[in-house]
Parts: structure tokens; sequence; C-alpha cells
């Protein structure tokens, strides 16, 4: 138990390190923004969604984080990079707790009935979400580290500007043509 709190320590010390001159998100919205960088990696910008709706069919364009944060071609490499690496640690430490996850809510779920026992699952739970955090503010710092203060404040404001919207890169539309009517 001691060895968790020295842990949640540091995750506390390292966002407050990371939040210096920027009051960063929520760990959440930087895991959504995160994602969704790293699904648009394995898409190539140019693809045109089509749509059919009704009697018309919709084409849309699928904005990069390039073109929608104006970011350069080298901070937008960079962000996919660390996105992707984020991903990828996201996906092993989503596999290595899944069990772990899943058993202290069944005792949590138990504890109801033994109710001496609920603080410590909490606990449980809440340091599965620290260790979750780390692995996100392990990647936000990079990111800061990466961009500079000045463009990391840019990128923040950005994030921030979507007010909880978790849809970060929209669909533009290109083209809407009439379907021609069959007689």
């Amino acid at each position: 138990m001691k060895n968790w709190a020295v842990v949640f320590g540091l995750v506390v010390a390292f966002a407050m390190s990371v939040c210096q001159g920027a009051q960063l998100p929520d760990p959440r919205t930087f895991e959504f923004f995160f994602r969704q960088v790293a699904e648009l990696t394995h898409h190539d910008s140019e693809i045109v969604t089509a749509i059919r709706t009704g009697n018309a069919i919709g084409k849309f364009l699928q904005l990069t984080p390039q073109e929608v944060i104006g970011l350069t071609g080298q901070e937008s490499q960079v962000l996919n990079s660390i996105a992707v690496d984020f991903e990828n640690k996201m996906h092993l430490y989503d596999a290595s707790v899944g069990f772990s996850t899943f058993e202290a809510r069944l005792r949590l779920v138990e504890s109801a009935n033994n109710p001496e026992n609920q603080p410590r699952v909490e606990q449980d739970l809440q340091d599965l979400k620290n260790r979750r955090d780390q692995v996100i503010l392990t990647h936000v710092d990079a990111l800061r580290q990466a961009f500079g203060e000045t463009r990391f404040k840019v990128l923040i404001g950005f994030i921030q500007s979507k007010n909880g919207n978790s849809l970060f890169f929209p669909t533009v539309p290109v083209f809407f043509p009439p379907v021609p009517q069959r007689n």
C-alpha cells in the first residue's frame, strides 16, 4: 500500500509539473485526442467517404490534425508518432490490467454486503485509474517537450475549444450531387 501512495504522489507531482503555464484538460480528453490522432494516421487524408442519404450522395473529406490545428509538417509528424505510441502503450496497459479491473469491480459489488472492505476496493480502483492517468500524462509531457511551451499552449487552446466534444477532427462536405431518379 505504501508503494501505491508513492506512485500516486509521483503522478500528482508529475501532473502539476506538466500543468505549469497551461491549464490542462482532463486526462480523458487527452486520451480521446490521442486515440483520434492515432486513428487518422492509419488513413490517407485524401480519402473521400460517400454516404447515401435519401436521394443524395454526400461526400466528405476527413480533415487531419495538421489542417485543423494549423500544425507544421514536423509538428504533425511528432504528434502522430506520440499518438501512435500512446495507442500502443494503452493497448498493452489495458491488456495487463483488464482482469485486475474486472476483479476489483466485482469486489466492489460484493463489498455492498461487507462495507468494511469497500474503502480498500475503491482505493484499488483509484490506483488503477491513477496508473492509467500516468500513461496519458507521460505522453502529454512528451508532446509538451517536443512542441515547446508556446506551440503546446496553442494545442491546449485547440483541445479546450472543443468544450468536451469528443470529435476533434470533423469531416467536411465536398460535393452533394443529386442522385438521378429511376422511372
